[in-house]
């Protein structure tokens, strides 16, 4: 069978348009790829860049967190490192200058401005840390820091009654609780350790422990009184200074300490 030139010439037409069809589609599904590619890429090198500013806040923040936990580590704490050493100074040699300025600077409190200079905030935390372990009633009772006198605490004495009802049932006014205020009184406790100067002169002698120790152990002899048996006259009222009865918690009166009679 003779084959005409024609028809090969037409089904090459054919042939090579349907590979320019199959090539142009192929190419826009290339190009897509690609441009998806170069977003992918893009948001990558985005991701990446924010994991590195992660990873910079996290560095930061690890820093901040180590210098607040050095004792010396941070502005604020080398403020109070410098107010601590130059009352130190102070002690040692009666050297003022500067400390009302590092006083202010270490942003310590109760400062007199017609005398006396208020105690670094490390010196006053370790006496009462010593505080809390030699005297008994800080270790059972509730220890607030207060800046002045004037604390009042109020106390719920319970008495909110209540009843079962059905859903639709009325109900009846019930009574309410009762509330009582607590004002400590309170006094200021000082102490005046003695030293010679050549024990101030030793550059061996720890002043700071020193006075850790001999305060803190003359305050709690003292609190351990007052906390018993003071009277509230410039000092606090101890519970032995309370009025007291044999009537159980529900029958006394507020205010009133039950006492348990034996022998």
């Amino acid at each position: 069978m003779a084959v005409d030139i024609k028809d090969v010439e037409q089904v090459a037409q054919e042939l090579q348009q349907k590979f320019d069809d199959f090539k142009a589609k192929n190419d826009k599904r290339v190009e897509a790829i690609e441009q998806e590619k170069g977003k992918l890429a893009g948001q990558v090198e985005t991701l990446n860049g924010k994991l590195s500013e992660l990873e910079n806040l996290k560095s930061d923040l690890e820093k901040e967190l180590l210098e607040l936990k050095r004792p010396a580590g941070g502005a604020q704490n080398k403020l109070a490192t410098e107010h601590k050493e130059a009352f130190v100074g102070f002690l040692r040699k009666g050297r003022e200058d500067g400390l009302r300025d590092l006083e202010r600077k270490a942003l310590q409190v109760g400062t007199d401005e017609d005398g006396g200079y208020a105690v670094p905030e490390e010196l006053d935390r370790n006496i009462l840390n010593l505080l809390k372990d030699e005297v008994v009633m800080r270790q059972e009772a509730t220890v607030i820091t207060v800046g002045g006198s004037d604390y009042k605490k109020l106390v719920n004495l319970g008495g909110t009654a209540s009843g079962w009802v059905g859903e639709t049932d009325t109900r009846s006014q019930t009574a309410t609780s009762r509330l009582e205020l607590i004002e400590p009184l309170m006094g200021e406790i000082y102490g005046n350790p003695q030293a010679t100067q050549k024990m101030l002169d030793d550059a061996f002698f720890n002043v700071e422990a020193w006075i850790n120790s001999e305060l803190a152990t003359e305050f709690a002899e003292q609190e351990e009184i007052a906390f018993t048996t003071g009277d509230g006259t410039k000092k606090p009222k101890g519970f032995l200074a309370y009025e007291s009865t044999e009537e159980s918690d529900k029958a006394r009166a507020f205010g009133k300490l039950q006492h348990i009679v034996s022998g």
